[in-house]
């Protein structure tokens, strides 16, 4: 079992993954990588990885929110209407 090649020689996994856009607040993070088939769990470790996320220009103002207010930011708009305008 596992995954092999079309000669027929296993292959060794390598992941990865893809995130175009992912805006962590400033400060230091770890990454946990779990795999799973289906809803069972084949392989779960803590602490695979750690990232250090420093100043960038994420708002165009340059001041940059406490990591307090969350860990993850976002672009976004809003529209404030009448709820007779809906």
């Amino acid at each position: 079992s596992g995954l092999t090649d079309s000669r027929g020689e296993q292959l060794a996994p390598t992941p990865a993954v893809g995130l175009p856009e992912v805006a962590l607040a400033i400060g230091d993070y770890t990454v946990d990588v779990c795999i799973q088939s289906g809803v069972s769990t084949c392989d779960h470790v803590l602490g695979a990885s750690r990232l250090t996320i420093t100043e960038d220009s994420f708002f165009p103002t340059g001041i940059v929110p406490p990591a307090s207010y969350g860990a993850v930011l976002s672009h976004q708009s809003w529209i404030v209407t009448n709820r007779s305008d809906s």
